[in-house]
């Protein structure tokens, strides 16, 4: 399976990147990176992301611990967050 990120830029100028499709551990460090490399705020936006593996969890759980919003997150993966 495929992950695509899009970005994109909100009306209040939040940098939000688009996450599509099944996105995992080998694909982290390109959304990690290009978090690193905003100087905007930043809200992932998951409403498209369809499967994820336990890294990824760990992950989103731990920007939603720096405050970056987790947008149109999938409830199974708030669920899969809680559990960490």
């Amino acid at each position: 399976m495929t992950c695509k990120v899009v970005r994109l830029i909100d009306r209040d100028g939040f940098v939000q990147p688009f996450i599509n499709g099944h996105p995992q551990q080998a694909r982290m460090s390109m959304i990690e990176e290009f978090i690193a490399q905003e100087t905007d705020p930043v809200i992932l936006d998951l409403e498209k992301v369809t499967l994820v593996d336990r890294e990824m969890v760990r992950f989103f759980a731990a920007c939603d611990a720096m405050s970056i919003q987790l947008r149109n997150c999938p409830d199974f993966i708030r669920e899969w967050m809680s559990k960490m």
